[in-house]
């Protein structure tokens, strides 16, 4: 958990209240990149962002290492963008994140599989080839003056 948030020290009475604090690593507010990659691969589960409803870089980056994540979800959003919502838990209170983090404790594979389609479904939509086939159609649209709205059809192509 990072200790980071306006949220942090709720969170951390809970994890008193619930005997399981000794269970997890409090995370400096600042760690460089590559100390996240050691957390990452130490974490069972990644809980991220409640304020914004799509996926973030840690969010990403837990997706990437096979990691399930808790977050706030636009589905619909999702389904619209990329056609597809990512194999994530979405949760929007403290109850949901609890009941998904009971979840993922009483059912292993699960988690696993999670992880697993998580990093499929990030591969797949966020691959280098098409962020960069994206940015080269936007730096050619800006260029040409194309519209927004034509814009906005055009790069869900990508």
């Amino acid at each position: 958990m990072i200790n980071r948030g306006s949220d942090f020290q709720k969170s951390k009475m809970i994890l008193e209240k619930e005997n399981i604090l000794n269970k997890v690593t409090i995370i400096p507010k600042a760690v460089p990149q590559y100390n996240l990659i050691e957390y990452y691969n130490k974490s069972d589960v990644v809980v991220d962002q409640f304020l914004v409803d799509s996926t973030g870089l840690i969010g990403q980056e837990a997706m990437a290492y096979e990691k399930p994540l808790i977050q706030l979800v636009n589905e619909e959003l999702y389904q619209k963008f990329y056609s597809e919502i990512p194999p994530i838990l979405n949760a929007s209170n403290e109850k949901q994140i609890y009941d998904k983090l009971v979840l993922l404790k009483e059912n292993a594979s699960l988690a696993k599989n999670i992880g697993i389609k998580s990093r499929e479904w990030l591969l797949k939509y966020h691959n280098n080839e098409k962020i960069i086939k994206k940015y080269i159609y936007l730096y050619q649209a800006i260029a040409d003056n194309v519209s927004f709205k034509t814009l906005k059809n055009e790069i869900q192509k990508y």
